[in-house]
């Protein structure tokens, strides 16, 4: 098998993990679907015409067709059905530590495992997962902050009781840089939190002027929104008091989900009141076409 040196992980939404790695009782033999890409296309042709019109296209879920064997126990047969269930979400992840690669994709089984019925030592299997969407993320996110702290001494030092001194500062970036080094756009999660009385929290993307803004959202002390982006994942959600609420009849009509694009791009976030109460983040994981 080409991908020997990976190691290869299935985690279902119950925590339940299976691994097809050296010394494991489940081995790989053969993976397909990986790095192909089906799209599908909307034409138009006209009378005498050459050829077609695309008007559309679009990238098609991804089918990953996984064969292999197990030491034939009724342990290990267990843990393959217990953990490839069915209408359960799962994330296939591989680590390749050589290349640096650590990556994952969210999926469903779309066939059961296949076990061999024979009396062998070792019994083969095969099952198909399915990614509505077909792209590669990776396992660590980026992180980027619109608010630092600067330190303000050093050890050794001596205080004094008459002069000033602080222990740090904090800096407001309102205008900060999102670097996306995978293969395409990428979706992220913005997080606001709120120390104090803060009315209307927006982010925009600078290049576009597109933004996502809650002009009448009010947030107190504690109070967290989170707004993601991510391709079929989009939501926004406000927590106040430990309770989670959906917001987005809140926000503004001429906002949209808007993603990263390749490479740097500038991003700013803003309040009309009392910004100095808000912390924001954005966290996104650089996608890949293929693995």
């Amino acid at each position: 098998m080409e991908q020997a040196m990976r190691e290869w992980y299935i985690t279902n939404s119950y925590g339940v993990e299976i691994s097809f790695n050296a010394g494991d009782p489940f081995r790989l033999t053969n993976i397909e679907g990986l790095g192909v890409n089906n799209v599908s296309f909307s034409e138009s042709q006209t009378i005498h015409a050459v050829g077609t019109t695309i008007s559309a296209s679009s990238v098609e879920g991804r089918e990953i067709t996984l064969e292999g064997d197990m030491k034939s126990t009724y342990a290990n047969r267990r843990k393959l059905l217990d953990t490839l269930l069915p209408d359960n979400d799962l994330i296939f992840r591989v680590v390749d530590k050589e290349a640096d690669v650590d990556h994952y994709i969210k999926c469903q089984v779309k066939k059961s495992p296949e076990i061999s019925e024979d009396q062998e030592v070792y019994k083969k299997f095969q099952f198909v997962l399915y990614a509505s969407y077909p792209y590669w993320r990776d396992n660590k996110e980026s992180i980027v902050a619109f608010v630092t702290y600067n330190s303000g001494f050093k050890f050794k030092r001596s205080f004094s009781n008459t002069i000033p001194w602080k222990v740090g500062s904090r800096d407001v970036n309102q205008l900060t840089y999102a670097v996306n080094k995978g293969s395409d756009k990428t979706g992220f999660l913005a997080r606001f939190e709120a120390t104090g009385y803060v009315k209307g929290p927006e982010i925009l993307k600078v290049l576009t002027q597109e933004n996502i803004k809650f002009p009448n959202l009010e947030m107190g002390e504690g109070d967290v929104l989170l707004v993601s982006t991510y391709e079929n994942e989009r939501y926004c959600k406000l927590i106040s008091n430990g309770i989670e609420k959906n917001i987005y009849y809140l926000m503004d009509d001429d906002s949209n989900f808007f993603v990263l694009d390749k490479g740097s791009n500038a991003v700013r976030f803003d309040a009309s009141s009392n910004i100095g109460n808000l912390y924001c983040t954005i966290s996104f994981a650089n996608t890949y076409v293929g693995e």
